[in-house]
């Protein structure tokens, strides 16, 4: 696995990690 495609990963995960944070019913 590719160091580039690993932050790529990374980075999509902690998008939708941030999406869902910000959707939460508060």
């Amino acid at each position: 696995m590719s160091a580039m495609f690993q932050i790529s990963y990374i980075r999509e995960y902690a998008v939708q990690l941030t999406n869902l944070i910000i959707n939460l019913p508060i």
